[in-house]
């Protein structure tokens, strides 16, 4: 893994086509404390690249493992599952 240090307005190139660049930096709340600072960044790249968020592309993945998984189950054990979730 390449880890950086960019400040405001500065970026970097992936291949010819893809810029990455950082928009702003701020705090979540007032406490100034480094872990709860948010960074804004644009990203310049041709339409045809796909730009998802991690997070959103790991819910995906669990989803769909959970789907396969419900699959392998019987009527019975499913229900049962569904009821059991119902009482949490």
């Amino acid at each position: 893994m390449l880890v950086l240090s960019r400040k405001i307005e500065e970026g970097l190139r992936i291949g010819d086509q893809i810029e990455i660049k950082i928009l702003d930096v701020f705090a979540t709340d007032n406490s100034g404390d480094k872990k709860s600072k948010v960074a804004s960044i644009g990203i310049e790249a041709p339409r045809q690249v796909r730009i998802l968020r991690k997070e959103l592309l790991d819910t995906q993945r669990e989803n769909l493992a959970a789907q396969l998984s419900a699959r392998n189950l019987t009527g019975a054990q499913l229900g049962g599952l569904l009821k059991n979730r119902r009482k949490i």
